[in-house]
């Protein structure tokens, strides 16, 4: 197992949470789900064989030469190495003894240990860190019910391990395995005139292989469910068993478009914290990525990012340079406990992924609490189904695009997505480009958008576009809406004769427009052939209502009313366009349709009241007689 190098003051952490054990008043900190995770073998599409693992505990506390201490197995297992707990700065030499039965008869003496099963020299990853050994030369095979004494020590005083309360029982289990408090060993060697501390917990991973519980296995791998109603409901799937991680969950629902909503799941030991995660996917079949879950430590509000680009990550890791952001915002954490699902409305738009390609998507959040699992050779693929290959990747413990990064790493989640119905014939006719132009009209706004607001209505567009059509037959993925022009219109209503005689009312028979020109691209795959134009047209009038409410989230659109596409025709018959980018229309604006004569008007007006003004208070000699009264 191998791990990049990164600079000491940013680490990846390794995720633990509290378990209380009956032989301490302290609470321990165990892993979760770590004896599950691994490398799935298969023959004949059954699982046989799952590497796994098993933590004691990092939380250190004390620590001296080395551990001796027992396991017990729970069924046949094949112990293929350790990874240790060392806060040693330096290289260090270590050495690992076995024997079959307990320690306690050979605590005090070497040479019944026989010859170590493994030795050299290692580089300490840190305090809390899992510092990987070499693999054993010979796998040490453990029947079940049986008990395997180990013995693990450093030539020097840098091995941690916690203080417990009584050697021989068990501090930590799983299905496959039992570790027991053992003793602390203050020398190198072991020697007999020396005393060791008992009562100690050894600190670190072992690393097996284990027949799976054919009691607990499903009858066929993957598990597949059909709907005959269109469901996105995945509330089965997040329920984490023991056996969770062990092969990926696969759901599918048919729609009633034709499309088939599928997802699959994969691992959820979580034994690695850190800011994200990337991960490479084959795509064996034509399909669309629409969410995404993940895992995380965090039960409160996190913001997250999910970035995408064609062919691998590697080599792309530390740059943004050809990343997509595809998601972003911010979702309550469901902890480590469940997968956390990214809300649909957050999915910028959906990404089309062609068979027998590879996308790579990275995971980041704004805090060191995504969870993923320590892997065993990048590019292997710990998950599949008949659509996807998700294979190992990278973790970070920087944030964002950082160069502090670890592989091989397997991504913790699940992926929804839509995938494109065989029964469609396709004549062995490829993917085709659509493109459309369209005029949209948003009325209500007086002002040009800025980038911002373009970006914003670029995307909302985009997405309710594509969530109508890649459900239509044939199935339309609509990839992007580009803003390539912009225009404030100004129309008048039916009653705009009134003008006239109601001049003080001007402004309430006038409305503003900004008429939006747009591209929009698409895709699919025919027959039978379509106008896409038409389509475009027809779907965004349809969908304005959702359009307007969307839009409306946003500050710059608050006013806007309707949303309807509009010909050059109907532009130059209905309103006056003006490009000269003045910012509001109202009655004080000479240049806005009818301008000119309101200005005249309310100038003739002031002019009126001004001379009857000076004519009541100047016209008439004051009565010098006058009294008051």
């Amino acid at each position: 197992m191998t791990k990049s190098a990164v600079p000491s003051f940013d680490k990846e952490n390794v995720f633990y949470s509290s378990t209380h054990h009956q032989y301490s008043n302290a609470s321990f900190l165990t892993l979760q789900y770590r004896e599950n995770g691994g490398k799935i073998y298969q023959s004949n599409n059954v699982r046989s064989l799952t590497e796994k693992s098993i933590v004691s505990t990092f939380e250190g506390g004390n620590g001296s030469y080395g551990n001796v201490f027992d396991v017990i197995a729970l069924k046949r297992v094949t112990i293929l190495g350790l990874e240790i707990h060392t806060d040693a700065n330096s290289t260090q030499e270590f050495e690992v003894y076995t024997k079959r039965g307990g320690f306690s008869d050979c605590q005090n003496n070497l040479t019944c240990w026989g010859t170590p099963i493994s030795s050299g020299s290692v580089t300490p990853k840190g305090r809390w860190e899992p510092t990987a050994l070499p693999f054993f030369a010979d796998a040490v095979v453990v029947e079940g019910t049986e008990r395997q004494a180990f013995y693990v020590t450093l030539k020097s005083q840098f091995l941690r391990y916690s203080n417990g309360t009584n050697t021989g029982e068990v501090f930590v289990e799983n299905h496959d395995l039992q570790i027991l408090a053992g003793d602390g060993i203050g020398h190198y060697p072991l020697d007999p005139r020396n005393s060791n501390f008992h009562n100690r917990i050894w600190n670190g991973v072992i690393l097996y292989d284990a027949a799976d519980d054919p009691s607990s296995s499903p009858t066929t791998f993957p598990t597949t469910n059909l709907s005959n109603a269109p469901s996105l409901k995945q509330s089965s799937l997040y329920d984490v068993s023991d056996d969770f991680s062990l092969s990926p969950t696969t759901s599918y629902s048919p729609t009633i478009f034709g499309m088939v909503d599928s997802s699959i799941f994969c691992t959820s030991d979580g034994d690695r914290e850190g800011f994200g995660s990337m991960f490479d996917m084959k795509v064996l079949s034509n399909l669309s990525v629409t969410g995404m879950d993940i895992l995380t430590s965090s039960n409160d509000e996190i913001s997250f990012e999910v970035w995408t680009k064609p062919d691998s990550h590697f080599g792309s890791e530390s740059s943004s340079e050809h990343w997509r952001l595809v998601s972003q915002g911010s979702v309550l954490g469901n902890g480590p406990y469940q997968f956390t699902s990214i809300p649909k409305n957050l999915w910028l738009y959906p990404v089309r992924l062609l068979a027998n390609s590879t996308q790579a998507f990275y995971v980041t959040l704004s805090e060191q609490k995504l969870l993923y699992s320590t892997g065993f050779e990048p590019g292997d693929v710990p998950c599949s189904n008949e659509d996807l290959l998700i294979m190992e990747g990278t973790g970070f413990s920087g944030a964002g695009f950082s160069t502090s990064f670890f592989s091989p790493r397997l991504w913790n989640g699940g992926i929804q997505y839509l995938s494109f119905p065989s029964i469609l014939p396709n004549n062995g006719e490829g993917i085709i480009e659509l493109s459309a132009n369209a005029k949209v009209s948003l009325t209500g706004l007086s002002f040009q958008m800025d980038l911002s607001s373009s970006a914003t209505f670029e995307s909302i567009v985009t997405k309710i576009l594509n969530d109508r059509l890649i459900r239509a037959v044939p199935p339309i993925h609509a990839l992007r809406v580009n803003v390539t022009g912009q225009e404030i219109v100004y129309s008048s209503r039916p009653k705009s004769r009134a003008l006239r005689d109601h001049l003080l009312h001007f402004s309430e028979f006038i409305e503003s427009a900004v008429v939006v020109d747009t591209i929009v691209t698409g895709e699919y795959q025919p027959p039978p052939y379509v106008d896409f134009d038409s389509v475009v047209e027809e779907s965004i009038n349809e969908e304005s209502e959702m359009m307007i409410n969307k839009l409306k989230e946003h500050v710059f659109f608050e006013k806007v009313s309707g949303i309807n596409t509009i010909s050059e025709a109907e532009i130059a018959h209905n309103t006056s366009v003006h490009n000269d980018n003045r910012e509001q229309i109202g009655c004080g604006n000479v240049y806005c349709p009818g301008g000119k004569e309101v200005f005249l008007g309310s100038a003739g007006l002031l002019i009126t009241f001004l001379m009857l003004f000076v004519t009541c208070c100047f016209g008439r000699e004051k009565d010098p007689y006058a009294q008051g009264i």
